[in-house]
Order: C-alpha cells, then sequence, then structure tokens
C-alpha cells in the first residue's frame, strides 16, 4: 500500500531523519528505512541522497513530496466526506391496517427523524395489498399482519 509509504516521506520531510520518524511512526529504523525503499521502488526513482548524512530529499524526492502531501490530504477530505455522508432519499413504507395505529406509526416517524435527508412516505392499506406493492417495488418496505399458520417466508426480501 502506498498511502502508509507517502505518508513516512512526509514524516520524513518534517523530521529531517530515519531515527525521528521512526520514533514517531513507532517503528524500527530499519523498517522506515524499507518502507522509504519500498516507495523508490514503486515509483522507479530515487528521493534521498544517501551519501549526504542525514540523508536528504533529492529533486525528484521533493517533487514526490509535493504530490504525497495533496494525495494525502486528498484521502483525508475523502475519509470526511464519506463520514459525513447520511441517508437521503425518499423511504417508502407500507403499514398494515392494524398497526397503523399512533405508537406503530410514531415510532417508525421517530426513528425516520435521526435520518434528517430521509423524506418518509407512509402508506397504510391491507396486508395482501401492501406485499404486492412491495414486490412491484412500488414500496421500500412493507410491515404486515400474517396469520399464525402462515408458511411463507418472514421476510420478503432484504438489502
Amino acid at each position: 500500500e502506498m498511502l502508509e509509504e507517502l505518508r513516512t516521506l512526509v514524516l520524513f520531510a518534517e523530521e529531517g531523519s530515519i531515527q525521528s520518524v521512526a520514533r514517531r511512526l513507532p517503528l524500527t529504523q530499519p523498517a522506515v528505512t524499507r518502507q522509504m525503499q519500498r516507495l523508490e521502488d514503486m515509483l522507479g526513482t530515487t528521493l534521498l541522497d544517501r551519501r549526504q548524512k542525514p540523508p536528504r530529499l533529492t529533486t525528484a524526492g521533493l517533487e514526490v513530496l509535493e504530490r504525497a502531501k495533496d494525495i494525502l490530504a486528498s484521502v483525508e477530505a475523502l475519509k470526511a466526506f464519506a463520514a459525513d455522508t447520511e441517508p437521503q432519499g425518499v423511504l417508502r413504507v407500507g403499514l398494515a391496517h392494524g398497526l397503523s395505529d399512533a405508537g406503530v406509526a410514531g415510532g417508525i416517524a421517530s426513528t425516520a427523524g435521526a435520518f434528517p435527508k430521509i423524506s418518509l412516505r407512509l402508506k397504510t392499506g391491507w396486508s395482501a395489498e401492501l406485499i404486492e406493492q412491495f414486490e412491484r417495488g412500488q414500496l421500500d418496505m412493507a410491515i404486515v399482519l400474517r396469520s399464525a399458520d402462515h408458511q411463507g417466508p418472514d421476510a420478503l426480501g432484504t438489502e
């Protein structure tokens, strides 16, 4: 995975030495060196001038560093976006007549209230009618009544 190696490169630029990077990660110095070498191998270029003590970034290393910062910032922005993404859209729920009292309907509405970007469309009807609408894709879910001796599955579909 190149992201870890890119993070190591950025830390190296901040810290100035393999030893300091090893302390921050925490990794051994040989492990940090291997990460830097792996990144060089992946990119096919030398990033560190090891003739100097401590090693310094080469011209290519400086260019890769700038791109690495951009890539890592984009990854963090993507993570933040994904964490903020909430379910949204219309949820069409069928509720059988015998269940449409304020308690059940109110429970569904309050649950939907936890998802402000969801618009709830509650439809009451006879169980058989709601099952047909669910099967035709006209409802996203249906809460129905079935007889105690019902032989079919309890769930018509799951996602």
